[in-house]
């Protein structure tokens, strides 16, 4: 229960709260606050994200505005910072994993580039040895249609020299 002093203390406490929100645009670290009435001594009070949450030694009082806990609200506020550590790690060892996806993607697109590059290269020097050996084959094959003609040109031309020798032998043997 509390007495009208505790009601005092509520309201100093109140008044400097609004105080501080009036100054205050953004939180603000843990502040003391040197008052102190009877048994119950406000320890520190503190303003996260807009709330503010008071520590007083002896017992939990609320008011319209504001509910007052003794001894947990320091402990909530470490759990806050404690899971606000976890999300910023988590947070953080999330991006850290997305960019090393994103430098693994990037280098299997590099890879991906490099092989289709060297495919094409591949393809490209099939294709030249192809025509390579066509051309080849053509020459050889035009070296052997010349060779064929020069022999059949020789068997024609042997054909005839012994036919004009057969010929004139045999003029001179009838003469």
């Amino acid at each position: 229960m509390f007495t009208i002093a505790d009601s005092v203390l509520v309201q100093n406490i109140e008044d400097h709260e609004v105080q501080r929100r009036n100054a205050l645009s953004s939180p603000s670290s843990i502040t003391s606050l040197p008052i102190a009435n009877g048994g119950t001594t406000i320890r520190n009070t503190s303003w996260f994200l807009g709330a503010s949450n008071v520590s007083v030694h002896g017992g939990t009082f609320c008011n319209n505005e504001t509910t007052y806990n003794i001894r947990r609200s320091r402990q909530e506020e470490e759990e806050i910072v404690m899971q606000l550590k976890l999300l910023t790690d988590e947070i953080s060892r999330m991006r850290i994993e997305q960019e090393a996806m994103a430098r693994q993607q990037e280098c299997e697109k590099v890879e991906e580039r490099r092989r289709e590059a060297e495919r094409r290269r591949l393809e490209s020097e099939r294709v030249r040895r192809e025509s390579e050996r066509r051309r080849r084959e053509s020459e050889r094959r035009r070296r052997e249609f010349e060779s064929r003609r020069m022999e059949n040109a020789q068997i024609f031309l042997s054909g005839a020299i012994f036919g004009g020798l057969a010929a004139l032998a045999l003029s001179l043997i009838l003469n």
